[in-house]
């Protein structure tokens, strides 16, 4: 994931433990890459094949992480203040979400401000 305005390429992944989000960074101003710049999000999953989606804008930095929960909710992670807020339930969920399911996001900027649109599979019901 780049966030909007930015060289820099965040690169998220499960940890050892298959249940925690980390990342590395690439810092594309110094060519460099690292880890440890963001925290991780300990329990992010109970389910190692949990899919998720990351989008990010810059100035001031967002990042927002997206999943489908053990109970069908679209949920994310939100990073504030250099920590990670869990939000559930606080987005609209269609019917037949899978859990820990495929995800997408979108992020983009227009003239009228920031704003995001993410996706996600569904069984038809």
């Amino acid at each position: 994931m780049i966030p909007i305005g930015s060289t820099d390429i965040h690169v998220f992944f499960d940890s050892e433990d298959k249940k925690s989000l980390v990342s590395l960074i690439y810092n594309g101003t110094i060519n460099k890459w690292s880890i440890g710049h963001l925290p991780a999000i300990k329990d992010f999953t109970k389910d190692p094949k949990s899919g998720f989606s990351a989008a990010a804008w810059l100035n001031p930095l967002i990042i927002r992480v997206f999943y489908i929960n053990k109970d069908r909710l679209t949920s994310e992670w939100t990073l504030d203040g250099g920590l990670w807020i869990n939000i559930t339930d606080t987005l609209s969920t269609s019917l037949g979400a899978e859990p820990y399911g495929p995800v997408a996001a979108s992020r983009s900027v227009n003239g009228s401000g920031r704003y995001l649109e993410y996706f996600y599979t569904a069984d038809g019901a």
